[in-house]
Formats: structure tokens, sequence, C-alpha cells
């Protein structure tokens, strides 16, 4: 996604893809226990909001929207934290929404489908494990 943002011009967003990315890849070995500390969550939720604020006003690219994508993507970040996997799910009904609407200001089609996918697996996961709570 940090190439599709980049070609739309959205620079800000694409560096804070490719946060996100190395985020992602530290979690992977990090993370082993089932969920992340929440030093690491906090150090890339913090260096997301910084790199996405710094370079939108830095570079000049990206609208003032883009705060909803930074927003998003610093509680999607912070959320890796949570043990609960349901506090992760909830969470992602928070920040997802965010992400999808810039999705559909920038016209990120392919942003847009994700997050729209990732909302409604958020939303199924919510429901199935709730029903399975309710028989134990």
């Amino acid at each position: 996604f940090a190439i599709h943002f980049a070609l739309l011009g959205e620079y800000p967003t694409a560096i804070m893809q490719l946060v996100g990315t190395t985020r992602n890849i530290v979690f992977y070995f990090v993370g082993k226990k089932g969920y992340v500390e929440k030093a690491w969550a906090i150090t890339f939720a913090v260096l997301m909001g910084t790199l996405g604020s710094v370079s939108m006003f830095v570079i000049g690219s990206g609208e003032w929207y883009a705060i909803i994508c930074i927003v998003g993507l610093v509680i999607n970040s912070y959320s890796m934290s949570f043990v609960d996997p349901n506090n992760v799910r909830k969470s992602i009904l928070v920040s997802s929404p965010l992400v999808f609407t810039y999705d559909l200001l920038v016209t990120s089609i392919g942003g847009a489908i994700y997050e729209a996918i990732v909302i409604v697996s958020s939303i199924i996961g919510l429901i199935r494990f709730g029903k399975e709570k309710e028989k134990q």
C-alpha cells in the first residue's frame, strides 16, 4: 500500500504504511505470546503519529483529512498490545472506519475495500466468539 499511496500523491500515508510494515515485522518476532508488549505498541503508535504529522507538514502533500488516517493508524498500533483478541477487534471497529473514510476521500478503492473487509471480519469475529462465550 505504500507505493499505492505514493502514486496517489499521499506521501504522509505512504510513509505511515512503511512504518506499519516495519511494525508488523517487529510485532511478528516480539509477539510470540499472542500479544505485543505495551512498550512496543506505544513506540510504534508514537512513531506513526509523529512521522505522519511531520511528513504532512514538511512534505506539504496530503490534505487536512490525512489526520483521520494518522489517528486511525495510531489507534491500530496501540491496540496490538491488547491481550484479549475481542478488545483488538473492538478497537478495529474504531480505527478502521477512520482509515476507510480517508481511503474514500483520496479515492483509494483498494484501500477502501481492504478496510471494509477488516471491519466485516472484526464484526464476524465479535459475534462468533461472543456466541462461544455464551455457550460456556
